[in-house]
């Protein structure tokens, strides 16, 4: 199960009403950490860094061996399955993914590899992902953040209702890693992946977090067209 938190850091610049609603369980947060009693959150200490990504826009390239490509993005599908770029969410670039099962166990992966300034991880206490995705299959699209020591972190699957909803995972920094692979997964139908954006962060409730702690979930929800973002903070 995954950890999750709310990135208001990324919520800022997004849309700036949001309303939150939570459940902890089993991690023992102090009281300034505590969800306040009229459903508002308290104040946090925050800052960010936005990292960039090589061709994010899924620009084509195409190698002297004819094949299509997505450099520096990894691609690995399914035989039948088909990868092609397309207009994603807001005008701006997005990776399709038409997955064709031919094994239930399989997702179809699009990946990368990010390298991360040493300097730029002082005091940050987690690195993030965020897209905007569109799915038309349920418990089908995620993203997933793997560390250079082998530690996952996986986000929440997209709702599959056929709309454009943003989703962030969040790794937090039991040790610091400058290096991660992000990978866009989907496991059936159509996926669309959009406006990938890492981040490293500081948010003082991700302070000195053991690596031992159970869960815990936030699910954020703002007034901007009815959508649900949901934050998913990995294991």
């Amino acid at each position: 199960m995954a950890y999750v938190a709310i990135l208001r850091s990324i919520a800022t610049f997004l849309f700036p009403l949001f309303i939150i609603s939570a459940y902890l369980s089993g991690c023992s947060l102090s009281s300034s950490h505590a969800l306040m009693k009229d459903g508002n959150a308290p104040e946090h200490d925050m800052s960010s860094i936005l990292v960039p990504v090589v061709n994010s826009s899924f620009e084509v390239s195409h190698p002297p061996d004819g094949t299509v490509r997505y450099f520096p993005w990894t691609i690995q599908v399914q035989g039948n399955s088909e990868v092609h770029r397309d207009k994603g969410y807001s005008g701006k670039a997005a990776l399709v993914v038409n997955t064709r099962k031919s094994d239930d166990d399989d997702y179809d992966q699009i990946s990368t590899n990010l390298t991360i300034p040493v300097q730029w991880l002082e005091g940050k206490t987690s690195f993030s992902v965020s897209a905007w995705i569109w799915s038309n299959k349920p418990l089908s699209s995620f993203l997933q953040v793997t560390s250079a020591q082998g530690k996952i972190a996986t986000s929440d699957y997209h709702s599959g209702n056929g709309t454009w909803e943003f989703i962030t995972v969040v790794y937090p920094f039991f040790a610091p890693s400058s290096s991660f692979k992000i990978t866009l997964a989907n496991k059936e139908g159509i996926a669309k992946f959009s406006d990938i954006r890492p981040l490293l962060l500081f948010d003082d409730r991700f302070e000195n977090i053991p690596d031992a702690c159970r869960p815990f979930r936030e699910k954020v929800s703002y007034r901007k067209e009815n959508r649900i973002r949901i934050v998913v903070v990995g294991n």
